[in-house]
């Protein structure tokens, strides 16, 4: 059933995704094989559409990313697509339809339900004074709430926007141990924080046709991630006083993301999905600690610690609805939906590897200023 539930969003996600990579494909490489955009001069200097009569009117030198470079091929299609323009974006502002260019922020809550795969075993580290390695069982962490802020500025002429978001995560959990410290009972406690920030460009493309299949417009995303995650578990029970095992890792890496538009009855509702990927490399510090009771009351204590280099792969999955608010007048941006991630080989060494994978439903808003 965890199989099904985590492969779900990221089926649903990649069939809403490969559409808007297969339409990119088939766009043309060259813009001079492209129709010039038409403009009307007498509304609008930035050129909306004004007509739809058997050519383009007073052409424009044609920019990738620009809203109204559309193609006379269907005149159905241009027809929709100056509606959606003049509708949602009276001032042709050359982003994403509704937001305005210039600064803007937003704020993302995650229902977030972390779960983390800890397999972490001290090894050989305190062979010298336990006989057995240490290897804490890890009680599964409770719901939390998974707060994103985010602050950039929307560059005119379609040159897209420079962003920096930073998100954190703390959960803990604890559970009743059965079969702990020669068979008795124990207890077990479980601690996770994570900490995030993206510095990111975003860039947009529209697509205006008839297939139902490919989204109307895609955002291509390149940055940089800086993380650091740590996790702990302690058990206690019987002779063993405390038991615990520690994790922490601090990196940084490039990132992607593409995200898929398709505008659904009014234009002001939105479908969305977007995949992201990133690649951190840093440093992963394990720490290992217990302390027993003997005989006559004497307590052994012992720890020790170890440092490695590790890759983390990041993947991500988002997907659900936009809604730009009548009242909002082009400055404000809701936006619902579910969420999918996993962080792989967080404390790979010779012994340890653990993943982490947080998903839930989210809820987000942005303003334009």
């Amino acid at each position: 059933m965890n199989s099904i539930c985590w492969r779900l969003p990221f089926a649903v996600a990649l069939l809403m995704t490969v559409p808007a990579l297969c339409a990119r494909a088939i766009e043309p490489s060259d813009p001079a094989d492209l129709p010039a955009p038409i403009s009307n001069t007498a509304s609008q200097p930035m050129g909306s559409i004004d007509e739809l009569g058997d050519g383009p009117v007073k052409p424009d030198p044609y920019r990738w990313l620009e809203d109204d470079a559309v193609t006379p091929a269907s005149r159905s299609t241009v027809a929709a697509y100056a509606t959606f323009i003049d509708d949602v974006d009276p001032n042709n502002i050359l982003e994403r339809p509704g937001i305005p260019v210039g600064w803007y922020s937003a704020l993302e809550v995650t229902a977030a339900n972390p779960r983390l795969s800890f397999r972490q075993n001290s090894g050989s580290l305190l062979s010298g004074t336990f006989p057995d390695p240490i290897a804490p069982t890890y009680a599964p962490l409770d719901w939390t709430a998974m707060p994103k802020f985010t602050l950039g500025y929307r560059r005119p002429e379609g040159y897209g926007d420079l962003s920096v978001s930073y998100r954190f995560l703390l959960s803990q959990g604890s559970q009743s141990l059965s079969q702990f410290s020669g068979g008795g009972t124990g207890s077990g406690s479980s601690n996770l924080q994570l900490h995030v920030m993206d510095f990111d460009y975003n860039l947009s493309d529209l697509f205006p046709n008839d297939l139902w299949l490919m989204p109307r417009q895609i955002r291509l995303t390149a940055g940089a991630r800086v993380a650091g995650i740590q996790d702990k578990a302690t058990n206690s029970g019987g002779s063993i006083l405390s038991q615990s095992a520690t994790n922490r890792f601090v990196g940084a890496g490039p990132r992607l993301a593409l995200e898929s538009l398709y505008p659904i009855s009014s234009h002001r509702w939105t479908l969305f999905s977007k995949f992201e990927g990133a690649g951190v490399i840093g440093v992963d510090r394990q720490s290992y600690s217990q302390s027993v009771s003997g005989s006559n009351n004497v307590i052994t204590s012992g720890s020790a610690s170890n440092s490695v280099t590790v890759g983390v792969p990041v993947i991500g999955l988002k997907a659900g609805l936009n809604w730009l608010p009548d009242w909002g007048g082009g400055n404000v941006k809701m936006s619902a939906g579910y969420q999918w991630e996993r962080w792989f080989f967080l404390g790979t060494d010779t012994t340890s590897n653990n993943e982490l994978t947080i998903q839930g439903p989210f809820v987000r808003g942005e303003v334009a200023f």
